[in-house]
């Protein structure tokens, strides 16, 4: 994360950067990953918003022992009408680190509700007020995952030592090139490493330079 620019201009004048978190295997660890980039990279220079968009079941509030009583469900309905105010009513402040969150909704059945559109809105109104929005990602390929792909400046994708989670990675990375994604932009993250386990970091990521060499031999 080192080549990042963390000079935090004022509203109107940049936007902020999408980071987006993500695995296509679950319980590999997103969300700690998340959130302790997001309190990383948060300072009063470079304010942080994270958002949990996994729409239901996310656990970002849960991690940071915070509980708020409005979630994005509260944006949804009146992102043609955003405000500053109206935003930081709905966000969450983490008392400890001062990330701002905007939480998932409380019942699964309210995720229908988020429509990419309106999700869409709800980030480029962030974009003006924050200077990193880092988002948390189920890894589920839903409607409102595909648009956080294509409206993401940097992808961290999670990784672990386990053969059906680097099968799976090597399938979203066929599916990134796909949809003509900037493999720039990505940046895997190796998580829970145990050296006792034979797949080492090296050859993981051979691994996925070898989907990338196929793919342009192809």
């Amino acid at each position: 994360l080192g080549g990042f620019n963390g000079s935090y201009l004022p509203q109107g004048v940049s936007l902020g950067k999408v980071i987006m978190v993500y695995s296509p295997k679950g319980g590999v660890g997103c969300s700690t990953v998340a959130t302790n980039l997001a309190v990383t990279l948060h300072n009063e220079e470079t304010p942080v918003v994270m958002i949990d968009a996994n729409l239901q079941f996310g656990d970002v509030a849960i991690l940071l022992n915070e509980r708020g009583q409005n979630s994005i469900i509260d944006l949804a309905p009146r992102v043609d009408e955003l405000d500053q105010e109206v935003i930081e009513d709905v966000l969450v402040s983490h008392k400890l680190s001062g990330i701002k969150v905007l939480t998932s909704p409380t019942q699964p059945e309210q995720a229908e509700k988020v429509t990419p559109s309106s999700f869409v809105k709800i980030i480029e109104y962030l974009k003006r007020m924050y200077s990193y929005i880092v988002i948390d990602t189920s890894s589920d390929l839903n409607d409102v995952i595909l648009t956080t792909i294509d409206i993401s400046d940097i992808m961290v994708l999670v990784v672990s030592q386990d053969i059906p989670c680097i099968s799976n990675m090597r399938t979203f990375l066929d599916l990134l090139e796909v949809l003509e994604f900037d493999r720039s932009k990505i940046i895997f993250t190796l998580n829970r490493y145990d050296k006792r386990i034979a797949i080492s970091p090296g050859a993981i990521g051979d691994n996925f330079l070898l989907v990338r060499h196929q793919r342009v031999s192809n």
